[in-house]
């Protein structure tokens, strides 16, 4: 198993706890003791598949939801894809200017588009080669046809949140419109601007 998944179930761990408690967290977590002998990628999904299963049906929607809007964000903090893009940010004064140029060079995967005071950021994962079903690499695995609760999309929001927030230096509110992992061709965030 990749490093960075035990990293990424302990935060999740870390999130349960505080937002919902332990009991909440163990049964989440259940069976996550093992999953650093899954060398199967299809075993790891269907895991976090379960996980969420479990915290659905144990945890309140808006709870839920700030869970794994702390897991986007934390997993933002740790990304290089911030600097780069708050980099380009800073050689435009501009925001306009800056987004003509982003829509032309952005990075892969990614398209935007602008209604006035709202920005649509797409991510588009079976654009790759070999075309994958989400950005995340807890989800290389997930068999075709297989949706995951819309719940975990909340860590999408939470970094697409964090990187919006950074390149604009101020909060920003994003609704999930629709994600690959719900069944939708490709996901897709409104930033509000």
């Amino acid at each position: 198993m990749a490093k960075k998944h035990p990293a990424m179930i302990n935060e999740l761990g870390r999130n349960l706890e505080e937002f919902a408690g332990e009991k909440a967290r163990k049964k989440v977590l259940k069976g996550s003791e093992n999953l650093e002998a899954f060398l199967d990628p299809k075993e790891i999904s269907m895991w976090v598949k379960g996980a969420m299963e479990r915290l659905d049906k144990l945890v309140d929607e808006k709870i839920r939801n700030q869970i794994m809007e702390r897991c986007g964000l934390s997993c933002a903090e740790s990304s290089e894809t911030i600097e780069i893009v708050v980099a380009k940010r800073r050689k435009y004064k501009a925001l306009g200017k800056f987004l003509e140029a982003e829509k032309k060079k952005l990075l892969p995967g990614m398209r935007l588009e602008r209604d006035g005071r709202i920005l649509y950021q797409y991510y588009m994962p079976r654009s790759f080669s070999p075309p994958m079903r989400c950005f995340c690499s807890l989800f290389e695995g997930l068999p075709a046809g297989e949706k995951i609760s819309p719940t975990y999309c909340q860590c999408s929001k939470g970094f697409v949140m964090k990187m919006w927030e950074s390149i604009l230096g101020k909060p920003v509110k994003v609704d999930v419109i629709a994600t690959t992992l719900t069944g939708a061709e490709e996901c897709k965030f409104k930033i509000y601007l």
